[in-house]
């Protein structure tokens, strides 16, 4: 199992990263938004843990583009948000597993990245529906080629060649 360790308290992403390694983890711990993009796209990683900002950035992006990599990604983001605040995050995110604050103890962190990689069943039914979504936007048509041809039949109507 792999684990993108995104965090900007490199004290944190220290721990996190060790927690990690003693439950089972390979790690890969890094700094910047740009080098998570790039490894996420680039490798297959079984778990994000990332802030939800990053260099003044929301890091939501590093999520989805892990998903196109790995449908079976899950995440686990670092956020001071609570409440009704964080609700849209779980539609916004789908391999969101998890939310914790910035200043959770890395344990739990480690005991929630176990339990992330065993939600198969959770993941299976997200993939799913991913697919069936895919599927039925590709079988709806283009609008604009649509317009196209509804311009075309109408042109065709208004001409009177014998």
């Amino acid at each position: 199992m792999r684990a993108l360790i995104l965090r900007n308290d490199p004290t944190a992403a220290v721990a996190n990263s060790q927690a990690l390694i003693d439950k089972g983890f390979q790690i890969l711990c890094v700094d910047t938004r740009e080098v998570a993009e790039t490894l996420v796209r680039m490798d297959t990683i079984d778990l994000l843990v990332m802030d939800e900002q990053v260099q003044g950035q929301l890091t939501h992006s590093i999520a989805l583009s892990g998903e196109r990599k790995n449908p079976f990604i899950s995440a686990i983001l670092m956020t001071d948000r609570t409440g009704a605040e964080t609700d849209d995050l779980y539609d916004l995110i789908p391999s969101l597993y998890a939310l914790a604050g910035g200043d959770t103890a890395s344990s739990i962190v480690g005991q929630l990245a176990l339990a992330s990689v065993a939600n198969s069943p959770d993941t299976a039914a997200r993939i799913a529906e991913n697919q069936s979504v895919d599927l039925a936007e590709a079988s709806e048509p283009d609008e604009t080629i649509v317009a196209i041809d509804d311009a075309a039949s109408l042109a065709e109507d208004d001409c009177d060649i014998p």
